[in-house]
């Protein structure tokens, strides 16, 4: 729906709607705001409308499959709708696709990012379709832009792996994406000049982790980059938000761990909290700082101990989180 700008009438509201018995979800909404057209995504199972030359006009799977549509500037009609997903998981386990986030640029080029069973991709695609999808979890993340009309796609990668999850997008204007998931593949994962180029300890699977991707317009990674620490009882990456500023800083809203800097709002560490926190990260485009990071515990306590005798070692994680060199860090 769309709300007049004093929020006191509506200037349209309309139902997304497939065949009779048959789920649909919007997840994610975008405004061009040069044409009016607004962006949304999520998933459906069989009837959604779609359009004359889509790039998919009927659901592949028996479950629900990601979808893309396009409304026009008043609500009435629409400029396109597709879905875009691949015949599902064919066992007991329901294939369920679907779009979480949605972007478009300044061309009129969308896209989506979210999660399905082996979903298409372009040749050259930084990741290509799994070959092993695993059980119970068989579903890929992925990336998937489509052109103006909604008829092809750009490009469409996964995430390398299986369980993963691409759960938001945004697109500067020069094209470029950043998006931010949940990989539990993390080896197979392209890291490119990471903030955080390894996963800390802490996570109870040591192959997942939270990872924010830059993209160019035509999908090559430009950066990739781990982001803080799993909590031992999961993270809350399905709220993942991202943000840019008209510098190019990107926002992200996670779920997942990390260490506040100093003078944060509210500063907690991995342990006190219970992955339930949310997370406000700002990485820069450049800072030409150093940004030293120490994991608990910052200060060490051996208790007493014999004269002759060694006491247990105790860790402490020590990360470098901007991108100059630390030169004095005590």
């Amino acid at each position: 729906m769309k709300l007049n700008p004093t929020a006191a009438a509506l200037d349209y509201a309309t139902y997304l709607d497939g065949a009779a018995g048959t789920a649909v979800a919007a997840n994610g909404i975008t405004l061009d705001p040069s044409s009016g057209q607004v962006y949304i995504a999520g998933g459906a199972g069989s009837g959604l409308p779609t359009t004359a030359g889509a790039y998919q006009p009927s659901n592949p799977s028996t479950s629900t499959s990601p979808f893309l549509m396009a409304l026009s500037a008043d609500g009435s009609a629409l400029v396109y709708a597709t879905y875009f997903g691949s015949a599902g998981f064919p066992s007991a386990h329901a294939n369920s696709g679907l779009a979480y986030g949605v972007a478009v640029d300044s061309t009129g080029d969308t896209t989506i990012v979210g999660r399905d069973f082996l979903p298409p991709t372009t040749s050259g695609a930084f990741c290509g379709t799994p070959s092993n999808p695993a059980l119970p979890f068989p579903q890929s993340g992925f990336v998937a832009k489509f052109n103006a009309t909604g008829s092809a796609l750009v490009y469409a990668t996964t995430l390398c792996g299986s369980d993963d999850t691409a759960n938001a997008i945004a697109i500067d204007g020069s094209g470029a994406s950043y998006v931010a998931a949940t990989v539990h593949a993390a080896p197979n994962f392209p890291f490119v000049q990471p903030v955080q180029g390894y996963e800390t300890s802490g996570s109870p699977d040591p192959l997942s982790g939270e990872v924010v991707l830059k993209l160019d317009p035509f999908g090559t990674v430009l950066w990739s980059t781990y982001l803080g620490l799993n909590s031992t009882n999961g993270s809350n990456s399905a709220t993942d938000e991202v943000a840019l500023d008209p510098t190019g800083a990107l926002y992200v809203l996670t779920g997942s761990l990390f260490l506040a800097t100093p003078s944060a709002v509210n500063p907690i560490t991995p342990h006190q909290a219970d992955g339930t926190a949310e997370l406000l990260v700002k990485i820069a485009p450049s800072l030409g700082a150093p940004v030293p990071i120490i994991w608990p515990p910052t200060s060490l306590s051996f208790g007493d101990q014999q004269v002759g005798t060694s006491s247990p070692a105790i860790d402490v994680p020590l990360g470098n989180f901007g991108d100059a060199p630390c030169r004095r860090l005590f």
